[in-house]
Formats: structure tokens, C-alpha cells, sequence
């Protein structure tokens, strides 16, 4: 155990020194421009590399069940199209299931159990990186290598994010938790080298015994990044179940007339704004950025009622960026897709608890950076993927007038 963490705690401190070594990319429109010209290109050469080279991989023999190769997989692309090529290969057996990818049932196509293990996805093309964790929510939460290309493609997005939202120059406050989900450290490196330092970061991560070597650790990443000249602050940790000294905060910041934008996941913000109201806090004006769980309708007048705004985004840990929406989408939890990174297909399924019928999404990853290499995994969300003329602005590749939306949610 004690070797693991060590481990654990090496392979994160290597990922973030390379990712400090290297600078964000300088035309963030560019980079993702290209990716658009050569998502197709870019998901055959992953497959070829990835799948069809190591029969090991569990895809390997569902491709080989499917009666499908390489040249044939290559064919239906440029014949057909990705998102469509996908479908089908979904109809013929090449998908993961939620239970499959989290290991909770057997991988069987065609009356024959393909083996797995917790690396069977892991991108074999990826030497180092940081590693992830999911929040476990739904189900056991899971580690995903995060290289620093990924990560730094990551950055793109956000630098348009930034632009889109006109947030450089306002003070930027986070309450997410720290080690060991990476993105407590990794998103204020990233916010800081793009212009947007992190001024106060809040974590409502519980003070059990068994986490003070994450607190520690976390302590010890902030203090490497400091080293490089990256503005980073160190955790502040609230109490437990007591989210008033953020709305205190908030509060404050904003009487020198620079409403804040925080970024946290959807109930915490949730708790933010109820303590607000509870004790009568001003905090309007104030942008509240929320993912990790759905934003409902209920959350957001509960956010909304004390005069913040708050737009979601739908990022996956073991996947990356989704969507996000833009200013633009100020109802319901939608955001544009991220295509050049990801393609999203879905199918009808009965919801195991409700009964109801749901468009199960599944997700293919494109950039060779990728963590995991996957194609039609389910994530046990579901939503509605459509077009939208919102008015983002055209020189956001990603976010383009027109792109495909989607609300989604955990079923």
C-alpha cells in the first residue's frame, strides 16, 4: 500500500513538472481548427495504434467478433462519417457498457468473455502523466492517466472559454477538493497560466484521518508549482457541512466592485448560494461554473434566486471536456460539444431505476493524447444531442454558431 502511494505521488508530481516545462499552446483557435480538419484521421491512426496493433486490447477481439479490420473500419469512415461509422459498430458489438468499463460484470460478446484489467483501456501510446480520479458518485470512482498534451489541449478550450465569458481580469475562486482528484491542482495551474490566477481556493475535502496524506501531497504540489513561478494558492478547508465563509468571501470581493467567478461542482454551489441566502449575503453579479453532476432546474433558481449566474459544463474524469456551455445558454444543463476531441452517439435504453426510456450517450476518444483509448463507452449518462443557432462567436472553433448541444444527465 505504502509502495502504491508513493508511486501515486511520483507519477503526479512528473506529470505536473511536464506540464509546467510546457507552455499553452499561443493560438488556442488553431489548435483546435486542426484537430477539427483531422478528427476521422486522428481516431483511425489511435485505432491502428492502439487496437488493431495489441491484441490485448479488449477492442481488438470485438473487432475481430464484429468481423471488422482495419481497412474496413478505415473504409467506413471516409464512406460514411464517424458518428455514423460508430452507430453501426455499436449495432455490431463494439461498445462498452457502463458495468463493463467500471469491471463491475464481464466483458461477453458473442458467448465469449473477453478478458479485462484496470489498464485494459490505458492509451499504451502515453509513457507519463498525471493521474485522475473520478468522484465515484454513481459508482466506484476510477483513475485516468492525464498527460500533459491532453491537459494542455484542455487549455485551449479554456482559454476560449475565457474570451467567450470575458473573465480575464476578474478574480477567479475555486471549491473543488484536492488529491486525489488531480483537477484541484491541474485547474488553477491551467487558470493562472492563461492570465486567470486562482485567488482563493476553498475545499470542503473531509478532515478524516486517512486523507492527511492527500492534504500533504497537495500542500507539496502547490509548493512545486509556486517553484515555477505558477500562482497557485494553498487549500483553505471549511468546515464540515458549512459553506458560509465562501459566501462570506464572495461577499467581500465583491464590495471592491469585482463581482468574482468561482468554479465548483453543482452542489456545492448549490450550498454557496443557500448560505447566501440564509444569512443575507450579497452575491450578485457573481459567475458560478459548475459540472460534475447535473444542473437541474431546481439548482439553478436556488443559485439564480440570489442574483449569480451559472452556466454549466460536462466534463467526464476518465474522458476529459464534453461540453460547456456558452454565454448564450442560460437555461436548461446544455453546453456544445467539444468535436474535435470527442464524438458522442446515442441509443435508446430503459433507465435501470425509473423504468423510462433515455438516450444512453456513448463516447469515443479522438486526440492521440488521450488517457484511455475508447470507443462507444457508456457513462451511465444520457441526454439529447441536437443543433443550435445560440450566436457563440465564430472565431471560438469551440464554440461554434452552429454545433451540436447536449443535455446530460445521469440515469
Amino acid at each position: 500500500m505504502l509502495l502504491s502511494k508513493l508511486g501515486y505521488y511520483v507519477r503526479m508530481s512528473s506529470g505536473v513538472v511536464s506540464l509546467l516545462r510546457t507552455p499553452p499552446h499561443a493560438d488556442p483557435d488553431g489548435v483546435i481548427r486542426q484537430q477539427m480538419e483531422k478528427r476521422e484521421e486522428n481516431f483511425l491512426e489511435l485505432a491502428r495504434r492502439a487496437i488493431f496493433s495489441n491484441p490485448a486490447n479488449p477492442y481488438h477481439q470485438m473487432f475481430q467478433l464484429a468481423g471488422c479490420g482495419y481497412q474496413d473500419l478505415a473504409e467506413a469512415v471516409r464512406r460514411d462519417g464517424l458518428e455514423a461509422t460508430l452507430a453501426v459498430l455499436h449495432r455490431q458489438g463494439v461498445y462498452l457498457s457502463h458495468d463493463e468499463f467500471k469491471r463491475k460484470k464481464p466483458l461477453r460478446r458473442s458467448n465469449r468473455e473477453i478478458p479485462t484489467g484496470p489498464d485494459s483501456f490505458s492509451n499504451p501510446l502515453l509513457k507519463r502523466g498525471t493521474v485522475t480520479s473520478s468522484g465515484g458518485s454513481r459508482s466506484a470512482g476510477t483513475k485516468a492517466r492525464k498527460s500533459a498534451p491532453e491537459w494542455r489541449h484542455w487549455e485551449a478550450y479554456l482559454a476560449l472559454i475565457f474570451r467567450e465569458f470575458g473573465v480575464i481580469g476578474r478574480p477567479h475562486i475555486q471549491l473543488k477538493p484536492g488529491l486525489p482528484s488531480g483537477d484541484g491542482i491541474l485547474f488553477p495551474i491551467s487558470s493562472a497560466r492563461l492570465g486567470c490566477p486562482i485567488v482563493k481556493w476553498f475545499s470542503n475535502y473531509a478532515r478524516a484521518l486517512d486523507s492527511t496524506h492527500y492534504q500533504t501531497a497537495t500542500r507539496c504540489l502547490v509548493g512545486l508549482a509556486r517553484l515555477y513561478g505558477v500562482r497557485v494558492p494553498f487549500p483553505t478547508y471549511l468546515p464540515p457541512n458549512d459553506f458560509t465563509p465562501v459566501a462570506e468571501w464572495i461577499t467581500r470581493r465583491g464590495r471592491t466592485g469585482a463581482p468574482c467567478v468561482v468554479n465548483c461542482h453543482t452542489s456545492p454551489a448549490v450550498r454557496v448560494a443557500a448560505a447566501a441566502a440564509q444569512k443575507r449575503l450579497d452575491i450578485r453579479g457573481v459567475t458560478i461554473v459548475v459540472g460534475g453532476e447535473t444542473l437541474t432546474d431546481a439548482k439553478r433558481r436556488v443559485i439564480e434566486a440570489t442574483g449569480a449566474e451559472v452556466f454549466p459544463q460536462y466534463p467526464i474524469s476518465e474522458i476529459g471536456p464534453i461540453a460547456w456551455a456558452c454565454r448564450q445558454m442560460k437555461s436548461g444543463n446544455r453546453g456544445h460539444l467539444f468535436h474535435d476531441s470527442v464524438a458522442v452517439v446515442s441509443y435508446p435504453r430503459t433507465a435501470p431505476l425509473s423504468g423510462a426510456e433515455v438516450s444512453s450517450l456513448l463516447f469515443t476518444t479522438l486526440l492521440p493524447s488521450a488517457g484511455l483509448v475508447l470507443i462507444n463507452a457508456e457513462m451511465d449518462d444520457a441526454g439529447v444531442l441536437d443543433r443550435t443557432a445560440c450566436g457563440a462567436p465564430s472565431a471560438a472553433p469551440a464554440l461554434p454558431p452552429r454545433s451540436a448541444t447536449s443535455s446530460a444527465t445521469g440515469s
